[in-house]
């Protein structure tokens, strides 16, 4: 599809862009892992280095994007180590349709609040996504949209209980801008959830119905609201009498055991909603919140709640800070006994608050303390960790060049 959407575009001036930066960490936690009896302290020192280059004509980009860190850890209980990210995207606007494709893979570590899958214990987390979209303008108000998208997630030895799984979801909607600062949004998807090994196999229909609203220059919000509904299929032991069941109850013929298929359904409210406010020129506060079903690594999919809160503000020039609050909490069934399915639940949240110093144009120095909380994360745990780290970024300057 790329090759047909380069083959699409006609012959145009290249605008090349590139942008690239570095940054060094040196973080003290005392809890890195978040386990239930921390071994102790853990120093980490990391470098990261972010490049993203940009090839654009008259109606198509290309974008490449490569984020790397490489994270040396001293004390017990390390766990030295390289995340990373690379993704590549290409997009096409014709008059009225848009065309977007886009393939990526990541290796992260599993512990950031707002992305982490909280039903599991940090660790090496691997995912591969294949995604494309298209949207298409039926009149100046009304446009269509359709996605569609497939998941690989696969977690490293260190993650207790993990499942391998993969995720393909497909979906479209209609989006209608009633006036200049309001929109109108209706968003159908279907998803399929299919752990590799052990786990449960789910289909998941979901629809939302959200609006959007700007309220002033310096304020905007939106709110949306569906429900889901997500059929469970999971196997289970049971004993069963290979004769007439009175011979097996009066001890005569032995029970067997076989495994049989159970089946659930569960059906439930999901909504989403955020605001921004700009106070003045130099402060800003912003909200969201949303439940939706989503893909996880204990083998099953799982509803999940999420919370964040930030608050920005610009002491002078050079000087700014942010405090933020973010919480996840996800539940979705376990296996129980006699084959039953049964709902477990686990959370974390964070509290954080950072300073940055604008020491030059290119250079930034951060400073930042993290406390996060966790509850029933993996095998029945609930742990706390607190972090403080100090960072250098150099940004290099923006490269644009033209053919």
């Amino acid at each position: 599809m790329a090759v047909w959407l380069a083959a699409a575009s006609p012959a145009h001036a290249d605008l090349w862009s590139l942008e690239s930066s570095v940054e060094s960490r040196l973080e003290t936690n005392d809890n890195v892992n978040l386990v239930k009896h921390s071994p102790g302290t853990v120093n980490s020192l990391s470098l990261s280095t972010a490049i993203g280059a940009t090839r654009r004509v008259e109606n198509m980009a290309t974008r490449l994007g490569l984020n790397a860190t490489k994270v040396s850890q001293s004390g017990r209980g390390t766990n030295d180590r390289v995340d990373g990210r690379i993704n590549l995207s290409q997009t096409l606007s014709l008059e009225s349709d848009d065309f977007d494709v886009s393939a990526g893979y990541s290796q992260d570590f599993n512990n950031v609040v707002q992305t982490a899958d909280v039903a599991l214990s940090p660790g090496q987390r691997r995912t591969t996504t294949l995604a494309g979209s298209w949207s298409h303008s039926i009149t100046e108000r009304l446009t269509s949209s359709a996605q569609v998208s497939r998941n690989e997630t696969r977690y490293g030895q260190a993650v207790s209980n993990a499942s391998d799984y993969t995720d393909t979801t497909f979906g479209g909607g209609l989006s209608y801008r009633l006036t200049e600062i309001d929109a109108l949004n209706l968003q159908l998807s279907h998803s399929e959830y299919r752990p590799v090994s052990l786990g449960n196999r789910s289909s998941t229909d979901q629809w939302s119905l959200g609006v959007s609203h700007q309220w002033s220059e310096r304020s905007s919000s939106s709110v949306s609201l569906g429900s889901y509904r997500t059929r469970t299929d999971a196997t289970a032991l049971a004993l069963v009498c290979p004769v007439d069941a009175a011979l097996c109850r009066a001890g005569l013929v032995p029970f067997i055991v076989v495994r049989e298929s159970v089946s659930s359904a569960a059906t439930g409210l999901q909504y989403s909603a955020s605001y921004s406010y700009q106070l003045d020129e130099v402060s800003a506060l912003s909200f969201s919140a949303s439940r939706s079903q989503r893909p996880g690594g204990s083998g099953s999919v799982q509803r999940n709640d999420v919370v964040n809160l930030s608050a920005s503000h610009s002491f002078s020039e050079t000087w700014g800070g942010v405090l933020s609050y973010n919480m996840s909490r996800t539940s979705g069934p376990i296996a129980g006994s006699g084959g039953a399915l049964n709902v477990g639940e686990s959370r974390q949240r964070s509290f954080a608050m950072s300073l940055s110093r604008q020491l030059a144009d290119d250079l930034t120095l951060g400073l930042s303390y993290q406390l996060t909380q966790a509850n029933n994360v993996g095998p029945s745990n609930s742990a706390q960790s607190s972090s403080v780290s100090v960072s250098l970024r150099y940004a290099f300057p923006t490269f644009d060049a033209s053919r």
